[in-house]
């Protein structure tokens, strides 16, 4: 008995070492392509979308994804309309299909501007009593076409508590 003992664990040697073997090689092979994959999608991802230089686009203008788009190695899967009725930094995501046809996402970042300055109703300007101790800024009449409070400045020296002639 103890002979067909010795010959079964002796044959299991053979089979079991070379049969591990082959395992951890297609592990390695399948971990192998697996990570070279995965290089091949960030290379992919990173050249696929090259946007333009001027990512500015004016407040209340009507902008797609694609209007940002210098180049794309594949297709937009929506080229849906930006809202550009908030001034400032706004986060553009979409999806778009690769030349290996696989869908992945991409984002960038507009920048929705005012290009239209703000008006000054009361000339260059402005006569007021002498000794006049109010903001002078209040009394000013501005308007804009987006922003519903004007920043409203008053550059230069002036002096109310002396009179001039006009």
């Amino acid at each position: 008995m103890k002979i067909y003992k010795n010959k079964g664990r002796e044959f299991m040697k053979k089979i079991i070492i070379p049969i591990i073997i082959i395992m951890l090689i297609i592990l390695l092979g399948i971990t192998f392509w697996v990570y070279k994959e995965h290089q091949e999608n960030i290379r992919l991802d990173r050249e696929s979308v090259t946007l333009k230089e001027n990512l500015e686009v004016e407040f209340g203008k009507k902008a797609k994804v694609s209007d940002f788009i210098q180049n794309l190695n594949g297709s937009l899967v929506n080229d849906y309309e930006i809202d550009t009725e908030k001034l400032g930094y706004i986060d553009v995501s979409f999806d778009y299909i690769n030349i290996k046809n696989r869908k992945r996402p991409s984002t960038f970042t507009i920048k929705v501007i005012d290009v239209t300055a703000p008006k000054i109703f009361s000339g260059s300007t402005y006569n007021v009593t002498e000794g006049y101790n109010k903001n002078l800024t209040d009394v000013l009449l501005s308007a804009d076409d987006i922003d519903d409070n004007p920043k409203r400045e008053i550059i230069g020296a002036y002096d109310t508590n002396t009179a001039r002639n006009i």
